[in-house]
């Protein structure tokens, strides 16, 4: 099953056509005392300028995700990148114009409906440069960070493996049996893919580096930012101690789960040994598959006994055959949901192998999609939330599907759910933030020249912290460089640790509140990006800056774990 791509009317070309007279018109437009009603009008122009952009690039991004491959894509986006760059020094005179407007006041107050997309843009100015630099780094990206990144998919995406008795299968089909029931075939599975990383360990290094420096030489010693993660936390506008804050505390509590991991061990083993292959080895004795259909109706069902308004965003969403199914050579591997714009029903990518894991991978990829057809009320600048926020509604579908499995279990089935849950909470949490922590030092440590093996050993160590006695297989060293998020986006993964706590806490609410929960987060999730992630959270009454706040949701592991021990 693939999505249908009926992104615009017309063909590609006569749609890069329609962008190229949107951006003259824009560019053309004198801005020296212009009026507020102009003014109003050239923020309508702009918007529609990114939504018929979005529509271009979804049409062929989409196309690559499904075959990595196709070399007529690749073209085509290699040509958008240099066309894409050239569209931005046009568009730069707006906002070189309005960053260093003496008094923008007047603008702002006529635009309620953008304010926040307004002072955004007015919080770049410490970080701008001059017009000539400004070009400059345009240009320069076109061959810049995402380039590296770029070819990092390209080549991951062409590994196959013989596994099993199978052969040249994609690495999606062989990353699902880290969870078998057999221990033989989860160590068969990591080792023949992080030893596949391992041969390719030296590109994927150099990759890595390019990435980190190009991406770190502009924004460190041009833009002047603090800290790597600091141009992150900006993008995401939350305060760099808010961050700091979150993950000392999930360093802090890690521990729970070092725990957890024995008990479990010793609840379960009898058949491996204590070792990082077995990590996700799960609840023996209940092997349950969930073909497609089956799935589907599965969370469809969820979120209907939530929310009718949930359920009819994601009926949409499978009505519009926006979804990409199963596993196939070339296609990209894991799972993504792509919102593009706000008049559009989002497309999501999954790798459906019939596991218990996949139920909740469609359940959290269409999640983010509910978010997407929620938020289509704001306008265009308002539509995309910040990164941690866009792990709200996908978490917390997990989280109401982990409830509903659980209602409907008998006591055996209860302990293969929880021990998934937690094993969840685990990778959803500590083990994201700890690709943070990883990132942190690797930056600093890359512009010191640091080598592969040094980056290996940081990279063991902060294993080493979460697992105590576990042991420690040698491959588990290149693990690192099978994270696509370090390549492609450097310090997301702290929004899924944000993103699992917030939602552990809100279901917490959804208990206490019922009814008056579902509206408090029906209207967070349609406010889409109209405020930064402290305000949305303020405004149903939530404080992200008191530690005491994300501690409850570790609270609720913990009673999680004790539920286990007791059954």
């Amino acid at each position: 099953m693939e999505w249908k791509l009926e992104l615009f009317e017309g063909s590609p070309e006569g749609q890069q056509q329609k962008v190229d007279d949107l951006v003259n018109t824009f560019a053309n437009t004198d801005l020296n005392d212009i009026s507020v009603e102009d003014f109003k009008g050239l923020i309508t122009l702009k918007e529609n300028i990114s939504r018929e952009i979005s529509k271009l690039y979804a049409f062929y991004h989409l196309q690559e995700a499904a075959n990595t491959k196709d070399a007529d894509v690749l073209a085509k986006l290699t040509e958008l990148e240099q066309w894409g760059a050239q569209l931005d020094l046009k568009l730069h005179h707006f906002r070189d114009w309005f960053v260093n407007l003496e008094d923008a006041s007047k603008y702002i107050e006529a635009c309620t409906d953008h304010t926040y997309y307004l002072e955004s843009v007015r919080r770049l100015k410490p970080h701008m440069r001059s017009k000539e630099v400004e070009e400059v780094l345009t240009i320069k990206n076109i061959t810049g960070s995402g380039t590296y990144s770029q070819i990092y998919t390209l080549l991951t995406s062409s590994f196959s493996y013989d596994f099993n008795g199978q052969n040249k299968l994609p690495q999606e089909k062989v990353t699902s049996h880290y969870m078998d029931p057999d221990p033989k075939l989860r160590e068969e599975a990591y080792n023949l893919v992080l030893t596949n990383y391992g041969e390719h360990a030296a590109i994927l290094t150099e990759i890595y580096k390019n990435v980190v420096m190009s991406r770190d030489n502009e924004g460190l010693k041009i833009r002047k930012y603090a800290t790597p993660i600091s141009m992150r936390n900006f993008s995401n506008d939350i305060p760099d101690e808010v961050v700091t804050m979150l993950l000392s505390l999930i360093r802090k509590n890690a521990p729970i789960f070092v725990d957890y991991f024995k008990k479990k061990h010793t609840l379960i083993s009898g058949k491996h040994d204590f070792s990082r292959y077995h990590l996700y080895a799960p609840y023996p004795g209940v092997d349950r598959e969930y073909k497609y259909e089956d799935a589907k109706k599965i969370v469809l069902d969820t979120y209907k006994d939530f929310s009718e308004e949930f359920y009819l965003a994601a009926k949409e969403i499978f009505d519009k055959e926006h979804v990409h199914v199963f596993p196939s050579q070339n296609k990209r591997g894991g799972a993504f949901c792509y919102s593009p714009h706000n008049e559009e029903t989002p497309f999501i990518l999954l790798n459906h192998t019939d596991k218990r894991r996949d139920l909740f991978t469609m359940m959290h990829e269409f999640g983010h999609g509910i978010h997407g057809v929620l938020a289509r009320g704001q306008n265009e600048m308002n539509y995309h939330t910040a990164l941690p926020m866009a792990e709200t509604a996908s978490i917390f579908g997990e989280m109401i599907l982990s409830q509903k499995l659980l209602a409907n279990a008998g006591v055996e089935d209860k302990k293969s759910i929880l021990v998934y849950m937690i094993d969840g909470q685990w990778a959803s949490i500590v083990r994201q933030a700890y690709f943070v922590m990883f990132e942190r030092d690797a930056h600093d440590l890359i512009v010191k020249g640091a080598t592969e093996d040094k980056l290996n050993e940081v990279y063991v160590n902060f294993l080493k912290e979460q697992f105590g006695g576990m042991q420690l297989p040698d491959e588990f060293k290149h693990e690192w460089k099978y994270i696509p998020h370090i390549y492609h986006t450097p310090f997301y993964c702290y929004a899924y640790a944000w993103g699992e706590l917030l939602s552990l806490s809100l279901y917490k609410m959804y208990v206490r509140e019922g009814d008056a929960f579902r509206d408090k987060f029906t209207k967070l999730l349609s406010a889409g990006g109209r405020a930064t992630p402290l305000d949305l959270l303020k405004e149903i009454g939530i404080d992200a800056t008191d530690e005491a706040f994300w501690q409850g949701g570790f609270d609720m592991i913990k009673e999680e774990i004790e539920e286990l021990l007791k059954l």
